[in-house]
């Protein structure tokens, strides 16, 4: 502990750092290098003696915004803020500028700054019709945006005018949008603000705008371009950069100032949270610490009005953190589920009652499997999970160590689980990129050291036949193995993007696509180790429609088309779904196949062709399966439905005249 500070009549709401001021030691340095050199100590850095701070600015329950010295700990400047004669202003929020000055939000709406110099306020605007909980400085000093219980965000802005005495800056209020449907909590800005002098502030992203991230209590963070309208000339400000664009030619179109920007929802994280198994007809829905079993009738429940589904279990796990996987087997008799410490399997019987009986061994056996390739103390929980199609294997994604270890399960409960192979690819740890494809299948690794730690495993995936497993983790590299001979077959070359997403082909088990977070989609025949010169046509022209595509891809699925016997490609996102024909190889007799189906070496498709369909009419997707042939189930939860278990006060709502 440095300092302790000086007692407060309030309590202490928010707290900021003032501006750094330049050390006298280092412009005594340079002057006189040789005495300066002495008095730093030995092992001092001289970088971190450049500037030294000095006061720190908080704002508390009593109106009061305070300057307190570090070395003395005492307030050395105490501001008032306006408050009513029934209760008194809490100040929630508090920033500081380069030039010293506060910056305050408080529970009255109303943003103030001061001036530590003079210990007078400089102005006072009202932002806001309730408190202000958050406040963010602009990247470049000159803007200050703050919302907080009324939903809306607001920015105000450093407005130089001329007059007849002189140049005059001013701080005024000049947009304000409402982005969130409750109360916001939080807002950053990148890059963030540094409170240095323009000389020694470093740029970064130059040329690219700046990014606002809010988030409360909707639990949805938005993001919006924010650049400040007064940055640079008219011409600088038309070729900044907007990073939300969907490519590069509209990257300089889209505007980047916050009141005329375009906004961006980060969907909450679904990856993983629902499991189908398909010939039982059961849908799993993963909670915090449980999950729920539903039986989905065929047909729609048959006659009219009856129920499409209904819950048959609910499990609560006794974890000690949440449960971060889960699986079903699609006979309904295997249930996988693990939190960050333990594994857990148990045996359902998914044709008959639904008594769940724990495979009480299970994490000994994984802690076994572990023991002869893992260099620490091996652990029993899991990252992904995942059985065979038919049900006799269990492959785990082991955390921290990577590995991917495969069990043999019974066929009841008289039998035993035994393992049968540990994979170690993903848990090198140099975790270089896959460059090139050497002669004899092999691939080159290009180590660069990097990465000490293993990769932590994102997707994996099985075959129909059950004879391939392919798996992806979090540095890019995607390994292809051999279920029959439980040998790595093949590395994939890493890609620009991390593998969001991966699937095999219904109609051609060879065929692996995946799926990238930019909404890319790459083919791959794990036979050949090669990537198809016919599937080209589908990674190379892709619509800048689909590409643009907000949020981004969340999963792949194969659905049979009802007009023809194939299977047809299914690419899901948060909020949308995406039909695409995937046609295959030449046919027979070397003749390619009929253009109609839009895979044809063009620039760009043609949307009204029936090669492409997007469907929106979905909103906040959980997830999307396959329930074998043509049918698909879409498990959706809105947010307000998240609001409502979460037991939230209705959100802020002003009545005005004549609404």
């Amino acid at each position: 502990m440095f300092r302790t500070m000086g007692p407060s009549k309030g309590k202490i709401l928010s707290v900021a750092w003032g501006p750094p001021s330049p050390n006298p030691l280092r412009s005594r340095e340079q002057k006189d290098p040789i005495s300066s050199s002495e008095s730093l100590s030995e092992g001092e850095d001289a970088d971190e003696t450049e500037w030294i701070d000095q006061w720190i600015a908080t704002g508390g329950s009593d109106a009061a915004v305070k300057r307190w010295n570090i070395k003395s700990g005492t307030a050395v400047a105490n501001f008032k803020t306006d408050q009513l004669r029934s209760t008194r202003t809490l100040v929630w929020a508090i920033g500081v500028l380069a030039d010293g000055t506060i910056v305050s939000g408080d529970s009255m709406g109303l943003v103030k700054f001061w001036d530590t110099r003079t210990s007078t306020q400089l102005s006072s605007i009202k932002a806001h019709e309730a408190d202000i909980l958050c406040l963010a400085i602009g990247s470049d000093g000159t803007t200050v945006l703050t919302s907080g219980v009324d939903q809306n965000i607001t920015e105000c802005a450093l407005v130089h005018t001329k007059t007849e005495y002189g140049q005059r800056a001013d701080w005024v209020k000049t947009s304000c949008r409402r982005l969130h449907t409750h109360d916001v909590r939080a807002l950053a800005v990148w890059p963030p603000y540094a409170p240095f002098p323009p000389s020694s502030r470093l740029s970064l992203n130059p040329g690219m705008a700046s990014l606002l991230v809010s988030g409360g209590q909707d639990m949805i963070p938005i993001i919006t371009p924010c650049t400040a309208a007064g940055t640079g000339t008219s011409n600088a400000l038309l070729k900044t950069r907007n990073p939300l664009a969907i490519n590069e030619n509209l990257a300089v179109v889209r505007p980047c100032t916050f009141s005329h920007s375009i906004q961006e929802r980060i969907p909450y994280p679904i990856h993983g949270l629902v499991c189908v198994a398909k010939d039982a007809r059961l849908l799993v829905c993963r909670r915090l610490t449980g999950v729920s079993i539903w039986r989905l009738h065929p047909g729609g429940g048959g006659a009219k009005g009856a129920q499409e589904f209904d819950r048959v279990i609910d499990m609560e796990m006794n974890v000690s953190t949440h449960i971060i996987a889960c699986a079903i087997s699609d006979d309904g008799n295997w249930l996988a589920v693990s939190d960050a410490m333990e594994l857990k399997l148990f045996y359902i019987n998914g044709a008959g009652d639904f008594r769940p009986f724990r495979i009480k061994n299970i994490s000994t056996l994984l802690i076994g499997a572990l023991e002869s390739v893992s260099s620490t103390i091996p652990s029993a929980a899991a990252s992904g999970l995942l059985f065979t199609p038919d049900s006799t294997r269990l492959v785990i994604a082991c955390s921290p160590s990577s590995a991917v270890v495969m069990f043999d399960l019974p066929r009841s409960l008289s039998g035993d689980v035994r393992h049968l192979r540990t994979f170690i690819e993903h848990s090198l740890t140099g975790s270089g990129r896959v460059v090139k494809k050497l002669a004899g299948g092999s691939s080159l690794l290009q180590e660069d050291g990097s990465r000490p730690h293993s990769a932590l495993l994102t997707s994996m995936t099985v075959s129909p036949d059950g004879q391939w497993l392919a798996t992806a983790d979090e540095h890019g590299r995607c390994n292809v193995f051999n279920l029959d001979s439980l040998q790595h077959h093949c590395t994939l070359p890493s890609f620009e993007r991390p593998i969001r997403d991966m699937k095999f082909h219904s109609d051609s088990p060879q065929i692996l696509v995946l799926a990238q977070v930019n909404n890319s989609i790459q083919v791959f025949d794990v036979e050949s180790r090669t990537f198809p010169v016919w599937a080209k046509n589908v990674t190379t022209n892709l619509p800048e429609k689909f590409k643009g595509l907000k949020p981004g891809v969340e999963g792949l699925l194969f659905v049979k088309d009802l007009s023809s016997t194939k299977h047809q490609l299914l690419v899901w996102g948060w909020n949308w779904i995406c039909k695409i024909k995937l046609d295959g190889p030449l046919a027979k007799g070397g003749k390619s196949k009929k253009s109609r189906s839009g895979w044809i070496p063009k620039n760009e498709w043609d949307l009204e062709r029936d090669s492409l369909n997007i469907f929106s009419g979905y909103r906040h997707m959980l997830g999307v399966a396959s329930l074998g042939g043509n049918e698909v189930v879409v498990v959706e939860r809105p947010a307000l439905d998240l609001m409502m278990i979460d037991g939230l006060p209705p959100s802020f709502y002003k009545h005005k005249f004549g609404t």
